[in-house]
């Protein structure tokens, strides 16, 4: 092998490495694990180290191949739960595509996602040194360097920074560089060919690894239409999703400058109908958001860690401000902030913000003195559907019998949905319709907090006092100087406007006990106090701007936290599809052998080539023939060898193989070339015909097993 030769196992290695890089914003934490390295390096040096010593090159690429699946075997089971190697493949397999197939960008570190990384990284370097070094066709080592950057281009809802492409641009380079050479010119026409069928193959897994990853809308057609309006998701749907996970997902970490936790405000919904509580339509505005609120409250800093994609920023309500990168609008009823500009949502991932709000806290005492003020929003927030029953009339009557003022009414209304006649469930009906609504308070009286929260909001607004439902995320649980908070702490709350103190939240959410159910939120505040804050969401940036329109849109469109991994509904498909994996795995890897022997057999029987070129290729075919089958192969001119051997053969065997060997002799030696045009099909013939005539393990032998793979080629 030439100085470029040697260098090229450990510069596919290398290039290998390189190509992954567009990976890395899929992914949480380091992208490049020891393992990762291992299983990609180890190969390379080792294919170097053969190459120095004069090793085959079939032989080089079976010892390195099994090098890097066999790290990759020992890494699955090392990641594994289980010992079983092949049950542990198939688990951590099954595992990573629930995971990829439902969770958000980045996806958490987990050993399902090591796995399939160390998966794509050992293809990808399989694919490579097969295009690179077995099929002598570098060029095409492009289709495996770019598969990474493919997958992240077509996973990322957001177009994926073309200056990611350089390392894969790199690496192909230096492949390039380091490839032996090319001799002549008889193989180039089959090597695209096989290298087009290679690249095909390698798109085709391009596109099927997406099909189980988390894939983003891009609409890069709409980028200029900034007036469009901007399409919110259903949060009472995002609600019910997330908190009916499985397992609890980290949303974000926050610190605050009082040490003390608080609710994460995401929206208002400000609309209630027959069909439930609603988004209203926002006109957003950007610039300074102190003076856009003036009501009394404390001044809480927060300092928050996002590590999912939201439409909205979580902050305490009332918000004065907020730092954070990206684009970003607030709407001055509701004070949501919520992402705009081309990125949208997958703006707040991985995103470190800081928040200024004034929290209003009065005290029971304080409500119970208020009056109903005039909303900002008008007569909206009085809304009543026309459809509510009477007896909803009565028992709001009942509820706030001897109650004189209408904060001393609100107060009544939060001690009534804190008694022992209601029950917590997240396995009431999911439905805040009219009917939904009398029948959780009229009959069943069980629920969770978007039956309370907008029960309380419609029970308000039939006393005349403004109400809507606000959506967000209680305050976490402690850890270390801070808190998280996961998606069993997204919340939904009624917030009252009163006369002085503007938007009061309350908490009429019947506390729970913990372990009946897969929240881990704490007991509701008092109903004097705020409420427990839940969610989280991006943060925008200040510039000043025309106002944006955004409509809220009824369907499910927002992003649901999914667990590390996925959904619990249903089990890795049981032992049958290991086995099935196991035996493919099997089959593919028995297969390569013959499929080489296959494509040297077709590249020298190619018709295009020049006459001396093709009748030295068939006579080497029938040659590697006579290998593989362990039959006695004469040297000399090809028909004193036919002579000589001819008579171990069957007589048709020998009769084509005559015809063969005259061809060729006459190719190499006559004046006048003759006409090659049978030569492909007959050559082909014999080398049926030996088959045939062979042995049934001999001939298995030498398709499975071909021994002419091995021998080097001169």
């Amino acid at each position: 092998m030439s100085r470029r030769s040697f260098l090229l196992p450990p510069v596919i290695s290398v290039a290998v490495l390189a190509s992954l890089m567009p990976a890395d914003p899929l992914v949480e934490g380091p992208l490049f694990g020891w393992d990762l390295v291992l299983v990609v390096v180890a190969p390379g040096v080792l294919g170097a180290l053969l190459a120095a010593l004069g090793v085959g090159r079939t032989v080089t690429m079976l010892l390195t191949g099994l090098t890097c699946f066999g790290l990759l075997g020992w890494r699955g089971v090392t990641l594994s739960p289980t010992t079983d190697w092949l049950e542990g493949w198939g688990t951590l397999t099954a595992a990573g595509v629930r995971s990829l197939s439902t969770s958000d960008l980045p996806v958490q570190a987990s050993p399902e996602a090591a796995w399939l990384l160390l998966l794509l990284a050992a293809t990808s370097w399989s694919l490579t040194t097969m295009f690179a070094d077995a099929l002598d066709q570098p060029a095409w080592a492009i289709a495996t360097l770019a598969l990474p950057f493919g997958i992240a281009a077509l996973v990322q809802p957001v177009e994926i920074p073309f200056h990611l492409f350089l390392p894969v641009a790199l690496g192909y380079a230096a492949v390039l560089l380091a490839a032996p050479r090319p001799g002549t010119s008889r193989f180039e026409g089959a090597r695209w060919l096989l290298g087009g069928v290679a690249a095909a193959l390698a798109v085709a897994l391009t596109l099927g690894v997406s099909t189980f990853l988390p894939m983003g809308d891009k609409q890069s057609w709409t980028s200029d239409q900034k007036d469009k309006p901007i399409q919110l998701s259903d949060p009472t749907l995002d609600l019910e999703q997330n908190l009916h996970l499985p397992d609890p997902v980290v949303v974000l970490t926050y610190s605050s400058s009082d040490r003390a936790p608080h609710y994460l405000r995401t929206t208002a919904m400000s609309k209630l109908t027959s069909n439930g509580a609603q988004l209203d339509s926002m006109k957003l505005r950007t610039g300074d958001l102190s003076g856009a609120y003036d009501f009394p409250g404390d001044r809480v800093e927060l300092n928050v860690a996002m590590r999912f994609p939201s439409q909205y920023l979580p902050i305490p309500f009332s918000p004065e401000g907020f730092e954070a990168d990206g684009n970003w609008a607030w709407d001055p009823e509701t004070l949501s902030v919520v992402a705009t500009g081309d990125a949208g949502e997958t703006q707040s991932t991985r995103l470190d913000y800081r928040t200024v709000s004034v929290v209003p806290k009065p005290d029971a005492a304080t409500i119970a003195r208020a009056r109903a003020g005039q909303s900002p929003d008008g007569d909206r927030s009085l809304e009543v559907p026309s459809d509510v029953p009477a007896q909803v009339s009565d028992l709001l009557a009942e509820i706030t019998e001897g109650a004189e003022t209408d904060g001393e009414k609100a107060l009544a209304l939060v001690e009534f949905f804190q008694s022992d006649q209601f029950t917590y469930t997240l396995n009431a009906p999911s439905g805040s319709d009219t009917n939904a609504l009398a029948s959780f308070l009229l009959k069943d009286r069980a629920g969770y907090c978007i039956h309370f929260s907008i029960s309380m909001a419609l029970l308000a607004r039939m006393l005349k006092i403004p109400a809507r439902v606000a959506v967000g995320f209680t305050g976490g649980t402690p850890e270390g100087e801070g808190f998280v908070v996961t998606t069993d702490n997204m919340h939904a709350w009624p917030e009252l406007y009163f006369e002085g103190l503007g938007w009061v939240p309350f908490e009429p959410t019947k506390s729970y006990d913990s372990a009946g159910s897969n929240q881990n939120q704490e007991a509701p505040a008092p109903p004097s106090a705020t409420p427990t804050p839940e969610a989280a969401s991006p943060s925008p940036t200040l510039e000043p701007s025309q106002p944006q329109s955004a409509e809220p849109t009824p369907s499910p469109s927002g992003q649901v936290v999914t667990p590390e991994g996925g959904p619990s509904g249903g089990q890795g498909g049981g032992a049958l599809p290991l086995i099935l994996l196991g035996v493919l795995a099997l089959v593919v890897l028995l297969s390569i052998p013959a499929l080489v022997r296959a494509a040297r057999g077709w590249m020298r029987l190619r018709s295009s080539q020049e006459v001396p070129v093709l009748a030295s290729s068939a006579w080497r075919e029938i040659r590697d023939t006579f290998t593989d089958l362990g039959l006695t192969w004469q040297p000399g001119s090809p028909v004193a060898a036919v002579e000589a051997m001819g008579t171990d053969l069957s007589r048709g065997a020998t009769e084509r193989l005559r015809a063969v060997a005259e061809l060729v002799e006459q190719s190499l030696y006559a004046r006048r070339a003759p006409d090659l045009g049978q030569l492909p099909a007959l050559t082909r013939q014999v080398r049926r015909l030996l088959l045939a005539d062979a042995p049934g393990l001999g001939r298995l032998a030498a398709i499975l097993a071909p021994r002419s793979l091995v021998r080097r080629r001169g």
